[in-house]
């Protein structure tokens, strides 16, 4: 296909004119044919600027590569996906969580337990012992049956790591070297030789209106405990590009460093998430969760992120060969699911005209309450009339509220939906208690 660069450029420029971003990149793989473009706000920019050279923190984006690790292991027989924890973490063996949550449940953010994430991640850094994490682990509630409601979480990751350390008797960093970077011939940052520039992270500053830079002297908690979770090495979109390309070879039994059975198992759509409204680009977000990958439109797969002042993401197309890759370095996801948007609608054409709101599949008056998704917040849903009055409530202690009509048909609608989250209501499959997934968290009513 005959792809529009020129008109990919002015299309990215006009979201960073119009929101300010400092610069936007997009690296595209179409057959193995690459193309590299960028923007950025007023000016005119070289598109190997960002898009070639720049590396972005790989921040939860190592999920995948976390996930190429364990399925390279299973297709060696090192791991079974199947087993439980406790096959390979010996103090994990008697409890129940040990006993019932398996590899596949980790990979496809199934495990079930609530959140605890957020608390670790702010208190505790590197501070954070094996032993402490294990006993909020075995303290924590299991909320859902494993491998019945997707609720993405980072914990699930340090276990994963853990248990590949292990059973392959090697480092997480010897791993990810010699099974992803050196095969493919990838030198990660933070200054890796020779292979780019570390990308400076901006944030929005309400007083001076506009993106300012994150200061990089601003004292932060080291993480490499949650390095197999949210990572601060970085990568090039290009470099997500090369990966990209590989698991595309081994899908059609081509040359490639990985396996076949490696890219079936990423896209095996392994649990739905409900479908998700209100929010602007709620179309843009995963639809199902793969072993390893989120699955979104078009029958793509991929991840995203956003840490230290930058975002990107990437999508992986097997059927038709096709791989890209968006970065902005400024901590606004939704511009970077604006421009991934707009790389989706070129590839793919336009969106089919939007179908009508579903009616509830819960009555409205079981929908009022507190709903809890442990560190992550909370919600809470009020109902006056034909409106629903929804509150999240952050862990640290922000609050957004949005209101929500109910229609004759039982749809909930939104007048304003950049100010609505992206969130479904539904039932837990084994429990039947009343659910709330916002984003790709999902909240329990207590």
């Amino acid at each position: 296909m005959t792809w529009p660069r020129d008109r990919l450029t002015a299309g990215l420029r006009q979201i960073a004119n119009a929101s300010g971003a400092p610069y936007i990149g997009v690296a595209l793989s179409i057959a193995g044919r690459r193309h590299e473009t960028s923007a950025t706000a007023g000016d005119t920019l070289d598109p190997s600027l960002i898009a070639r050279h720049g590396r972005f923190k790989i921040g939860c984006a190592m999920k995948v590569l976390l996930a190429i690790l364990a399925l390279e292991l299973a297709n060696r027989k090192t791991v079974d996906l199947d087993s439980p924890l406790g096959r390979y973490l010996p103090e994990l063996a008697i409890s129940p969580k040990g006993c019932e949550i398996t590899l596949s449940h980790l990979l496809s953010h199934t495990s079930g337990y609530r959140n605890f994430d957020s608390r670790y991640q702010r208190e505790a850094g590197d501070a954070c012992e094996w032993s402490e994490f294990l006993g909020m682990l075995t303290e924590t509630a299991q909320v859902f049956r494993p491998g019945t409601v997707f609720n993405y979480q980072n914990s699930e990751s340090v276990l994963l790591k853990a248990v590949l350390e292990r059973a392959a008797a090697r480092t997480f960093s010897e791993l990810l070297h010699e099974v992803i970077f050196t095969p493919l011939g990838l030198a990660p940052g933070p200054r890796a030789e020779g292979s780019g520039f570390d990308i400076q992270g901006h944030t929005y500053s309400k007083p001076e209106r506009r993106f300012v830079k994150v200061d990089p002297s601003e004292r932060k908690p080291k993480l490499s405990f949650w390095d197999p979770a949210v990572s601060h090495r970085t990568l090039s979109l290009s470099d997500w590009i090369v990966i990209a390309e590989a698991l595309i070879s081994a899908h059609y039994g081509e040359p490639s460093p990985f396996s076949m059975q490696t890219t079936l198992l990423l896209t095996r759509r392994t649990v739905d998430i409900p479908d998700l409204q209100g929010g602007k680009l709620s179309n843009a977000l995963p639809k199902a969760s793969g072993m390893g990958s989120q699955l979104f439109r078009n029958g793509t797969a991929g991840h995203d992120t956003f840490v230290d002042g930058q975002s990107h993401g990437f999508r992986i197309d097997f059927k038709r060969r096709i791989a890209f890759a968006v970065g902005i370095n400024a901590d606004r996801p939704f511009l970077r699911l604006r421009a991934t948007d707009l790389v989706t609608r070129m590839l793919y054409g336009a969106e089919p005209p939007a179908t009508p709101a579903s009616p509830l599949q819960v009555p409205a008056s079981d929908l009022a309450g507190t709903y809890d998704c442990g560190s992550s917040g909370e919600a809470v849903v009020g109902l006056s009339g034909d409106r629903l009055k929804l509150t999240l409530r952050n862990s640290n202690s922000s609050e957004h509220s949005t209101f929500l009509a109910i229609g004759d048909d039982g749809a909930l609608r939104t007048t304003d939906a950049m100010s609505c989250p992206s969130f479904a209501f539904f039932r837990d499959p084994s429990s039947h208690r009343v659910c709330l997934m916002v984003g790709t968290r999902a909240f329990v009513k207590t």
